[in-house]
């Protein structure tokens, strides 16, 4: 070994750090706080199985049922789909087919969120049909009554 030259250093401290180990590993088995750990670990090994008898055929099932059971379909995944589309570049998902909607038409259709820098959802309001046939039969009554075309006149000439 020398230093100069670096012969045998690596050795040496390879050597060291084995010792090391050792000694700590030993010096861990000999204290009692191992022992509550021991009992908690069990060590097993699987046997290889040769016989050819699955899970299904212990249970017993034929071995008709186990290959059916085992070629059914998988369920296709988004990846599935943009593999067969021709890539990522190509194939974009769609988000909107998972919608649950009363149509199935409206799953398609275009509602931005902001129109006009305002938001959708706040001009948007679930009772507008209703309000439309108030207004509707509102203008009807002054139409009848006459009242509305003097409005209009003052309003255009």
């Amino acid at each position: 070994m020398s230093v100069l030259t670096d012969e045998g250093v690596m050795a040496v401290k390879n050597a060291a750090c084995e010792r090391l180990v050792e000694q700590r590993v030993e010096i861990k088995m000999k204290s009692k706080k191992i022992n509550d750990c021991l009992n908690r670990f069990q060590v097993a090994l699987p046997s290889l199985v040769t016989t050819g008898t699955g899970l299904l055929s212990s249970l017993g099932l034929s071995w008709r049922l186990e290959q059916l059971l085992l070629q059914r379909k998988r369920r296709n995944f988004e990846r599935d789909l943009e593999n067969e589309n021709q890539g990522a570049g190509v194939y974009s998902a769609s988000l909107k087919k998972h919608y649950i909607l009363a149509n199935y038409e409206w799953k398609e259709d275009i509602l931005p969120e902001i129109l006009d820098e305002h938001n959708v959802a706040d001009i948007l309001d679930p009772d507008i049909l209703e309000r439309c046939e108030e207004l509707e039969r509102e203008e009807g009554l002054r139409l009848k009554r006459g009242s509305c075309r003097r409005c209009f006149h003052d309003r255009w000439p």
